[in-house]
């Protein structure tokens, strides 16, 4: 299983601000699309004040992250999807 990051830098990618009804809406079509991938976890989305920030996923490969955000948001990722490997 590898870690994989989603960043979210630039104003394209940026998150905006969501209601905790918003929120509960995105995270529920994750969850419906992530049925048919037992092997990816999706962690989260951590943002700055302005919307700037990552997503975090546990999944085999970034090619999975980026069908399960492309089933999702209908496009894939606007900015960068990294592997990353933990050093300290």
């Amino acid at each position: 299983m590898a870690k994989i990051i989603v960043y979210h830098y630039s104003l394209a990618a940026r998150v905006p601000s969501l209601t905790p009804a918003e929120c509960a809406a995105i995270r529920q079509r994750f969850d419906t699309v992530l049925c048919d991938y037992p092997d990816a976890v999706f962690h989260g989305v951590f943002v700055d004040a302005n919307g700037q920030g990552i997503c975090e996923w546990d999944a085999p490969s970034v090619a999975v992250v980026n069908e399960v955000i492309t089933k999702v948001d209908g496009h894939p990722p606007v900015d960068s999807v990294v592997e990353v490997k933990r050093i300290l």
